[in-house]
């Protein structure tokens, strides 16, 4: 369950960068290196996340009985399932931005 909400947080976060990086192709933007910069930071999160996400399952895998590991699991699917709320709250926002007000989401 962790590793599928992580990658769903990281899913949330690319979708994010990539709405980002295509607002300034669909309208005329002043500020197209911030939004490219900040589809980086977006895709970059992403990036964390996923490899966290597959870490955190590898851990699962190779130390089953351990407590330790029940733990980890908790407190890594209330970030995971953080990181994919807020994401996908931003995702919101930008695609509003982007689609219903028709300009980029920086600018």
């Amino acid at each position: 369950m962790t590793r599928w909400l992580g990658y769903l947080a990281a899913l949330s976060w690319l979708a994010l960068a990539a709405v980002t990086a295509t607002g300034p192709f669909l309208f005329d933007a002043s500020l197209v290196h911030v939004n490219f910069t900040m589809a980086g930071v977006f895709a970059a999160i992403a990036a964390f996340l996923a490899w966290r996400a597959r870490v955190v399952d590898a851990l699962r895998r190779r130390y089953t009985d351990s407590p330790e590991i029940g733990r980890l699991l908790l407190v890594e699917g209330i970030s995971s399932a953080g990181a994919f709320i807020l994401g996908t709250g931003c995702l919101t926002a930008a695609a509003l931005r982007v689609w219903s007000e028709g300009v980029a989401v920086f600018g």
